[in-house]
């Protein structure tokens, strides 16, 4: 039995009305990072942060049946090149993305809303 991130959610009000859907249909899950999303709004959606909805894996395609997400939508593909060798992570300018980081917690200024980046490992690029 694997337990697997099935979605990583903005805010804990839109991942608990995900979880009643995906209990109301009788598959088991159980929210990850509730507590730190909350506490530590600021990073919302950096280095993949967030509330996550995790779940058996065994029940994976019921549930993105149920969350109306199909499987294409959760595979990323970039769109330069069209390649599926993709990774989420800091890129090609990570020396930046971690001095701003160590930054942020030594001066405790909060870095804002920064979206995850994916970084293509066959073109090179970020988006």
């Amino acid at each position: 039995m694997a337990v697997i991130r099935i979605k990583s959610c903005n805010d804990t009000f839109e991942a608990s009305i995900l979880k009643a859907q995906l209990n109301q249909a009788g598959i088991e899950c159980f929210l990850a990072n509730e507590l730190s999303s909350e506490i530590l709004q600021q990073y919302g959606g950096m280095m993949n942060s967030g509330v996550q909805i995790m779940i058996d894996e065994k029940d994976k395609l019921a549930a993105l049946e149920i969350l109306s997400i199909s499987e294409k939508e959760t595979t990323m593909a970039c769109p330069h090149c069209k390649s599926i060798n993709v990774a989420s992570g800091p890129g090609r300018k990570w020396a930046g993305k971690y001095m701003l980081i160590l930054l942020s917690i030594l001066f405790f200024i909060p870095l804002g809303n920064r979206k995850q980046s994916y970084y293509c490992r066959d073109c090179g690029r970020e988006f």
